[in-house]
């Protein structure tokens, strides 16, 4: 393993937990309705993507549970594909898609890294 793992892996559960917060305090309607909400959800799904990315090889293929290229496939519509993002698939993304995540994120740091869990009311 990278010794950066613990950073990326770290950084994708730091914006999880940003992410499920922000989430919690909005409805489909309020997301559809605001074009500031919209662009944050987005901006915390792709920083979670990218950090994605920068996980080495030898963890993710010690965690093939975790839905690695989809995450990086969904960062790079995001970034590049803009035009063409589906509101709704960012919205059940977030509302839905990212517990699976955090849990497997959190058993992540917990084999590898706990002590950054001490960092985190979790």
């Amino acid at each position: 393993m990278k010794k950066d793992d613990s950073v990326y892996v770290e950084n994708m559960l730091l914006y999880i937990l940003q992410l499920e917060k922000f989430v919690s305090e909005k409805s489909y309607d309020d997301f559809l309705g605001k074009a500031e909400i919209q662009s944050h959800v987005i901006r915390l799904l792709e920083i979670i993507g990218e950090a994605s990315t920068k996980v080495s090889k030898d963890l993710k293929d010690k965690y093939p549970e975790v839905i690695w290229a989809k995450l990086k496939g969904m960062r790079n519509i995001l970034v590049h594909d803009y035009g063409n993002i589906k509101l709704n698939v960012v919205w059940n993304t977030a509302i839905s898609g990212i517990d699976p995540l955090k849990k497997q994120v959190i058993q992540i740091l917990k084999e590898n890294y706990p002590q950054i869990l001490n960092n985190y009311d979790i």
